[in-house]
């Protein structure tokens, strides 16, 4: 199977497994509410609260053993290849002991000070110890399923694991709930999820052979320890400063605004954090590829694919920017009858930097790919204190405008400036050219469509009710797509995407065709 075909079963096997998740949350949350308390809900989301932020404890050493397996992986047996997969294995047996004596240590402690009620502690308690269990058996295996297919470009297969994970996540859900096991419901959702996905990601890789043979695994050295500890640390620094920013602006409008503000933030960047997810699906199931590319030395076609995924990131991120810009209000007056709202122009600005963070993510997503994290670790960092301090000084007379711009700001001052110098670097080619030579169609699209759908959204507006919203959003996507095509793309990505449609669009019409004739 060629990279390309590869690329594309991974981002579309991805869209399958977000759907699936949505799926997954919009079920099982209506579905534990019907048979649990708010307290007992509450108490869930506690513990997955505490969990989340355990697995933390990762520290960057499942990337940088991802990215390592890369260079070796041509030559499984070769003695490399095992030598980092023996190296993690080893870090992650540590962190899967610490999270599970966590759970087992410090499980009483937690409810005191969280205030668990007394009628709840001893199921806090168990609920917490299991969990940490659980995610310690995820680090245990982590270096023998997810690390090889992540290495070997099949995460279209780790992608479908997790539809597997949801699936039975949902149907052990339901059966415990009938069975009137209540909170441990979701424990036990969780067990069987956690165990399909575990076994499909392990039966990929031995069938596929991306494992050593038994006397190939090679020795673990002090020089390969320090190779996936350094990558890991400075990739762990790197990512701190990512989480600073997502973690910080709900407790910033939380304080600085309010806390009946806070909810309003939620709801209404739910659609730009969604549109996120889907548009940050195109680079991060091209690293793998883009990592083989500089090992092989194939750094023209190297180039040459990562100018393609930033302008497909650009156009992507454009498109939903400008829906949400001029839509988001619309749909979330919609969808909460009315209840929460905010001005155009923080939907505007929300717009702006989802466009503006997909475009640096790519720029700065090029030190990890090539194994050189350098000083961005410390811009990633200043980038989340600029978020801080800005928004302390613009939010209180801004308000939610105020913390979108210092992120706005912080975003081009920091990971943009510095991502395009560092890409510029690497290629060997002028700032301008990276920037505005490399996105002006994409510029030029995001322009006119903003035009375009302006216009399309002020009339939609003028008629009230959901069939209106959905004739004016769906008239407005069509829109932007045409011009996309016009606009936004290269000759050549245009004409793949085209030989691409066609393609599916045969395809399609052979299997229709058949199943008539049968």
């Amino acid at each position: 199977m060629s990279r390309k075909r590869r690329f594309i079963f991974a981002v579309g096997s991805g869209y399958v497994a977000l759907v699936a998740n949505v799926l997954y949350t919009g079920s099982s949350i209506p579905l534990a509410l019907h048979y649990l308390t708010r307290e007992e809900f509450g108490l869930w989301s506690v513990v997955v609260q505490i969990t989340g932020y355990l697995s933390l404890l990762d520290v960057g050493v499942g990337q940088s053993a991802a990215r390592l397996l890369v260079d070796t992986k041509d030559d499984i047996n070769g003695g490399i290849y095992g030598s980092v997969l023996k190296t993690a294995s080893i870090v992650f047996t540590i962190q899967a002991f610490i999270v599970a004596s966590f759970g087992f240590l410090f499980s009483h402690p937690l409810a005191y000070l969280m205030g668990i009620p007394p009628n709840l502690t001893s199921t806090f308690e168990v609920l917490l110890q299991w969990q940490c269990v659980i995610l310690a058996v995820t680090f245990l295996t982590t270096p023998f399923g997810f690390l090889p297919l992540w290495a070997h470009q099949r995460e279209y297969l780790t992608n479908f694991a997790y539809v597997a994970f949801f699936a039975m996540g949902l149907l052990f859900l339901w059966i415990g709930f009938k069975a009137g096991l209540r909170t441990f419901s979701l424990l036990l959702s969780n067990v069987a999820g956690t165990v399909v996905n575990i076994s499909l990601m392990a039966l990929a890789t031995t069938r596929l052979k991306l494992l050593p043979s038994r006397g190939h695994w090679g020795a673990i050295s002090r020089e390969r320890s320090w190779e996936v500890f350094r990558f890991g640390r400075d990739l762990f620094v790197a990512g701190l400063g990512a989480q600073l920013i997502s973690a910080s602006q709900m407790i910033l409008v939380s304080r600085l605004i309010g806390l009946d503000a806070a909810g309003v933030w939620s709801v209404c960047t739910k659609s730009f954090n969604m549109a996120r997810l889907v548009v940050f699906r195109l680079y991060d199931f091209s690293c793998a590829g883009f990592s083989e590319m500089i090992v092989r030395g194939e750094i023209d076609r190297f180039r040459s694919r990562f100018v393609g995924i930033l302008t497909l990131s650009a156009v992507g991120a454009g498109f939903c920017g400008v829906l949400g810009a001029f839509g988001n209000r619309a749909f979330v007056n919609f969808w909460t009858g009315g209840k929460v709202s905010w001005d155009t122009w923080s939907d505007i600005a929300s717009g702006v930097y989802l466009f503006s963070f997909a475009v640096t993510r790519c720029y700065t997503g090029l030190t990890g790919t090539i194994k050189q994290i350098g000083n961005y670790k410390y811009i990633s960092l200043m980038e989340g204190v600029l978020v801080v301090v800005g928004s302390i000084i613009l939010a209180p007379h801004l308000h939610f405008f105020g913390v979108l711009l210092s992120s706005l700001l912080a975003n081009l001052l920091c990971s943009g400036a510095y991502g395009a110098f560092r890409v510029s670097r690497y290629f060997n080619r002028s700032i301008v050219e990276v920037t505005f030579g490399w996105l002006k169609g994409a510029f030029l699209y995001v322009a006119a469509f903003a035009l375009v759908g302006f216009g399309v959204f002020w009339l939609g507006n003028r008629f009230s009710g959901p069939v209106p919203f959905l004739i004016t959003a769906g008239s407005a996507g069509l829109a932007g797509i045409v011009l996309a095509l016009v606009f936004g793309f290269p000759s050549e990505i245009r004409k793949e995407l085209i030989h691409f449609g066609t393609s599916l669009g045969k395809k399609f019409a052979k299997g229709n065709s058949r199943r008539r004739l049968r």
